[in-house]
């Protein structure tokens, strides 16, 4: 028997966006800092506050956050708040190939994640590792359970 989608959007996997679980969705000021960088120069405005805006359907297993410094991340969200996005190799404006993973977990009052960045060949590898503390604007976050 199928599950019932409510009127929302059900997609492929109507169990991705069953009512009355996790919803995320909103904006967040993001603070940002490193936890270890073997990268010269460092990333600039790696460490610069920055806002950021979270698209979630309510119970989705997906979400996208949009920066204000123009960085995306997409990543798969689980019931208790955590998140990851696994490893994405990417290519930076200035043309030199990366591997990015952005990870972490939602609280009712925002998130807190780690994001790391591997500079590949053929340019000189290097990482960076930064913490990013978020504060949700608005109404909280829904975790069930929390």
């Amino acid at each position: 028997m199928p599950i019932a989608c409510f009127g929302l959007s059900c997609g492929s996997n109507p169990a991705a966006t069953t009512p009355g679980g996790i919803h995320v969705a909103g904006t967040y000021t993001i603070t940002r800092a490193y936890i270890s960088n073997t990268c010269n120069p460092e990333i600039p405005g790696a460490t610069a506050t920055v806002a950021g805006v979270v698209t979630h359907d309510p119970g989705a297993t997906r979400f996208t956050l949009s920066n204000s410094d123009g960085g995306n991340f997409d990543a798969v969200l689980n019931p208790d708040g955590s998140f990851s996005s696994g490893t994405q190799h990417r290519t930076g404006a200035n043309g030199r190939p990366y591997d990015l993973l952005f990870e972490g977990r939602f609280s009712q009052m925002g998130f807190r994640a780690t994001v790391s960045a591997d500079l590949l060949p053929p340019n000189t590898p290097c990482k960076s590792v930064l913490d990013w503390q978020a504060v949700k604007q608005g109404d909280p976050n829904v975790i069930p359970g929390t």
